[in-house]
């Protein structure tokens, strides 16, 4: 604000008045130098500017914003709660100034002014519970082994157009929302009313935001469009809230399309009010002179199109034009004033447009001029400054009129008469917008029957408020998408959804029908060798035979269940292999022994691999000392079983097998339940100095020549991504819902019995 301007009042809080764009809680001016004036309604007099802030301007407040994000994303839910409570009281304590700044900048009425303060802090008050109540979800798919979850997180930078209409209660409702979901947030408000909104970001500062998290770049009406357009393209803006008209929504929306950024878009009114011959008249009378004439008309949800039902259409008429005269037209700031002047010079041509359209095709002008009260080209304005004009109303109405098609953002309203309800009905539904309808009826038939016919986003049932906090507000067809206020909805507007898949590796095996969990168990006990749970991996290993070949979804999950558990051996690790076993026994060695012992009880395998290099040696000793150590501490549990076979594969080196002994001979001597040890070696079996060294140790000992195997014909053309891509096709189908009945597989008990 310029330093000469003399103010047209005084405030308790002069620190209040701000005349500079809030950017990283630092008050700045535009990178232009450039500033544009502030315009009283009630007067036509310029009594502040601010900052004129074009696209240059964004990249500072969106990285602020970004900068910001990283930090507020991760306040707990409480803290940010705390934050718009203190918002909130902040705002309390100082309404009688903020107040008087929307007056003499909108040009409403001081009482309207306060009831705007109230209804704005009812979203702070709101959006600080919901802050709490943000909850993703856990669920059950249909497909097995999984849960779904679902995690909400903040979207990002958000941008807030907010018009000059409710200057106080657009930001709150948008900020609100935005702040209690973990986002930041950049406002541009209307030219017409930036001192609000730069009123509200000073107690933000005092509130304890942090720098960044709340944004303010003020701009004229010329510079609206670029620095509108430049904040909706910034990659860094992930949401985008807009209120206003249809036609600047529709550009809003295009503009947001281009990056697919999310984008709420509260627009368009045109609202229908229907009274019906039961309806209380003084109840729809005293809810349509708050709802109509409140801010002269200009209000999204106003009631523009009043339908009366024929029977009571004149008594009506003559209960709204006698109410209606009562009404005290000034300034804003003046006491008794009941309706201030319009905001804007183009509203006031839009309204005496609509007027004279209406009056060529027929209507009746009952009340008012239908005229403002504009100065001329020379500076003529009827003896009055400002931009007001007297309320209008209207009788004989039509659907060809002006007023019927286009929303009326002025103190006119036109009145319609009908008979029936489903000609009020379809009239009413007869525009493309479809924010909100008002009904008045005894009929509880008729209530329920509106409730659903009624195109619109929010319909009021015997009254003209239907906008609160706890409630969604927004409309449909070409009054936009996407809701403010309500649970839940507003605050997911600023969110996003992740979806988490996991999958159970045990309940898989677990859930299998208990007659077939078993027989999987018998297959595993029954084999001469061990199962090597790794060998999903290496399918050539013996658990791609029989059963777990025939059914592949056990193959996976029975070898997921075994390695959970620590059931698995190293036979066929190669050297770049071992360190990585050695961590997971290391950190489980009880578990280990335990669980091989359940599984296969009778016999042990410890197989360190092939250590055929002198590098391999001091891996291989770690995997026995491990094996080994866990065994000592499991006496009890291997003292029953029947008789325990130790079997070390591939120890062939003399100074590793001898080592490998030593160690056994610590751990298992006292192991009475160890009946003898069997030493695989290489077909030319050991050394004789293995065998004495065997010898000396006392233990009863075999040693099992390898011999060279015949291939496994069946297996010698088996492809490894074939096999994958097989199993890929298997969980499709069974992921789509074909059941497997394992009963009428025949194939998979003969592969099971080979």
């Amino acid at each position: 604000m310029s330093a000469s301007t003399e103010l047209p009042f005084t405030l308790k809080d002069s620190s209040l008045l701000k005349g500079q764009s809030y950017v990283n809680a630092k008050w700045v001016e535009a990178k232009s130098g450039k500033r544009f004036n502030v315009i009283d309604p009630g007067s036509d007099k310029s009594w502040a500017s601010c900052p004129d802030n074009g696209p240059e301007d964004v990249d500072a407040a969106v990285n602020a914003a970004q900068a910001a994000f990283q930090t507020y994303r991760k306040v707990n839910p409480r803290k940010r709660a705390q934050l718009l409570l203190a918002w909130h009281k902040l705002i309390d304590e100082n309404k009688d100034d903020l107040a008087t700044i929307m007056t003499w900048e909108s040009g409403k009425p001081l009482a309207e002014a306060y009831g705007e303060i109230a209804y704005a802090q009812s979203f702070t008050w709101w959006f600080a519970g919901e802050a709490e109540r943000i909850q993703g979800s856990v669920s059950v798919p249909s497909a097995p082994n999984r849960r779904v979850m679902i995690v909400k997180q903040p979207i990002g930078v958000a941008v807030a157009l907010v018009p000059w209409n409710f200057p106080m209660a657009m930001i709150l409702r948008k900020a609100g929302a935005a702040f209690a979901a973990g986002c930041t947030m950049i406002v541009k408000p209307s030219p017409e009313t930036p001192l609000t909104c730069l009123a509200l970001a000073e107690l933000i500062s005092r509130a304890g935001y942090a720098p960044g998290v709340f944004n303010v770049l003020t701009t004229s009406l010329a510079n609206t469009p670029p620095l509108s357009e430049a904040l909706c393209l910034h990659p860094d803006v992930h949401k985008v809230s807009f209120t206003g008209s249809t036609r600047v929504g529709k550009l809003v929306a295009g503009l947001c399309a281009r990056n697919l950024k999310k984008c709420t878009l509260e627009l368009g009114g045109n609202c229908p009010f229907i009274v019906f011959d039961d309806a209380n008249l003084d109840q729809a009378l005293e809810q349509f002179m708050a709802l109509k004439w409140r801010h002269a008309g200009q209000a999204c949800i106003t009631a523009n199109r009043l339908y009366v039902q024929s029977s009571v259409y004149e008594k009506f008429t003559e209960m709204l034009v006698n109410k209606t005269r009562g009404l005290v037209v000034g300034h804003g700031a003046t006491d008794g004033t009941t309706m201030g002047p319009v905001t804007t010079p183009n509203g006031i041509k839009k309204a005496e447009e609509q007027v004279s359209d209406a009056l060529n095709l027929g209507a009746k002008l009952v009340l008012g001029s239908g005229k403002g009260c504009l100065k001329d080209g020379a500076g003529n304005g009827n003896g009055v400054s400002g931009y007001f004009m007297e309320p209008t109303i209207l009788t004989g109405m039509t659907k060809d009129m002006l007023m019927t098609r286009e929303e009326t953002f002025a103190p006119v309203c036109g009145l319609y008469s009908f008979d029936t309800e489903e000609e009020a009905t379809q009239w009413a539904n007869d525009t493309s917008m479809g924010l909100a309808s008002y009904a008045f009826t005894k009929n509880m038939d008729r209530v329920f029957r509106l409730s659903e016919n009624l195109d619109a986003g929010m319909i009021g049932i015997n009254t003209g408020n239907s906008s609160a906090a706890e409630s969604p507000f927004g409309g449909m067809k070409e009054s936009g998408y996407g809701k403010e206020s309500g649970k839940d909805v507003a605050v997911n507007e600023y969110l996003v959804a992740k979806t988490p898949t996991t999958a159970n590796i045990l309940a898989g095996f677990l859930d299998l029908p208990g007659e077939l969990r078993n027989y999987i168990y018998e297959f595993i006990l029954l084999q001469k060798e061990p199962l090597n749970p790794f060998v999903y991996y290496m399918p050539q290993a013996n658990l791609t035979t029989g059963l777990f070949r025939a059914n592949r979804t056990i193959h996976q999950e029975t070898t997921l269940f075994l390695y959970s558990r620590n059931v698995f051996d190293v036979s066929n690790a190669g050297p770049g292999q071992v360190s990585s076993f050695i961590e997971r026994i290391g950190n489980s060695n009880a578990g280990y022994i335990r669980h091989i012992i359940t599984t296969f009880p009778s016999f042990l395998y410890l197989d360190p691999g092939d250590v055929t290099f002198k590098d391999d040696s001091f891996e291989t000793l770690k995997t026995i000392q491990a094996a080994c150590t866990g065994l000592s501490t499991l006496e009890t549990s291997l003292g029953s079983t029947n008789s325990m076979e130790l079997r070390l594969d591939n120890l062939d080196h003399h100074k590793l097998a001898t080592e490998a002994l030593e160690l056994v001979d610590t751990h298992f001597r006292a192991i009475s339940s160890i009946q003898e040890i069997v030493l695989n070696v290489f077909e030319d079996g050991p050394s004789d100095y293995l065998r004495s060294i065997m010898t000396s140790y006392g233990w009863t000992i075999k040693t099992t020549e390898y011999e060279e195997e015949e291939e496994d014909d069946r297996y010698s053309d088996f492809d490894y991504d074939d096999y994958h891509h097989d199993y890929d096709d298997y969980h499709h189908d069974y992921d789509s819902g074909d059941e497997y009945d394992i009963d009428n597989d025949s194939d998979f008990w003969r592969r099971a019995a080979d």
